[in-house]
């Protein structure tokens, strides 16, 4: 896997970790603002059930990455042992018709 980096300067409180593969380091950034942001708290809210409740839901992936959809973008993420959010890859959901 590739090396991933901390979503800078973006989370809204801090408690939770969102990193970033460079594959989907410049697509997420090239998002408008207001969904990057909506994107961002979704990501960190799934950081925080998965730390409050982690046999609840099974976030683990399990050969599958995971996604979140915002307007027109979709977003594939996994969460690692710790709680990490690493988001892998961007794209417009248009691909996808």
């Amino acid at each position: 896997m590739s090396s991933v980096s901390p979503l800078p300067d973006t989370l809204p409180d801090r408690r939770h970790t969102v990193q970033v593969a460079p594959t989907a380091a410049s697509d997420l950034q090239s998002l408008d603002s207001d969904v990057r942001e909506r994107l961002v708290e979704m990501l960190c809210d799934v950081a925080e059930v998965a730390a409050l409740a982690p046999g609840a839901v099974d976030f683990s992936g399990r050969g599958a990455p995971s996604t979140l959809r915002a307007g027109q973008s979709i977003v594939f993420y996994s969460l690692g042992a710790l709680h990490a959010v690493t988001v892998h890859h961007v794209v417009q959901a248009d691909v996808f018709r």
